[in-house]
């Protein structure tokens, strides 16, 4: 994917693929997920989201633990830029995700 191809908040967080994931932990907060049902969701390739999962693991803005032999992340509300992230996600989660992911323009919509 070219660079002028990136949405504003794929630009602001590095990557479709954690944009994706923050805007599905933080769209639901109270919420875990495991790896093959993210993939689903957010309509991803495994491999990018296991190294997403990987770098927003080691920066401890998620979490994981383990049931019936399920690894499950989730937000982790803990974090001192969580809540910044839920008001993102959470308040406008249906432009958040159309501008992250299903229309890479309609930000401008917001702008105007």
């Amino acid at each position: 994917m070219s660079k002028e191809n990136n949405t504003p908040l794929e630009k602001l967080f590095g990557s479709k693929t954690r944009t994706k994931l923050l805007s599905l932990f933080f769209g639901n907060p109270e919420r875990s997920y495991y790896v093959r049902e993210m993939t689903r969701v957010i309509d991803e390739q495994i491999n990018s989201v296991r190294r997403e999962l990987l770098n927003l693991e080691s920066i401890g803005i998620i979490k994981n633990e383990t049931y019936d032999n399920k690894i499950y992340y989730s937000a982790n509300n803990k974090h001192p830029y969580a809540r910044a992230l839920v008001m993102l996600f959470s308040s406008r989660t249906d432009v958040a995700v159309e501008t992250a992911v299903v229309k890479p323009n309609a930000w401008e919509e917001y702008v105007r």
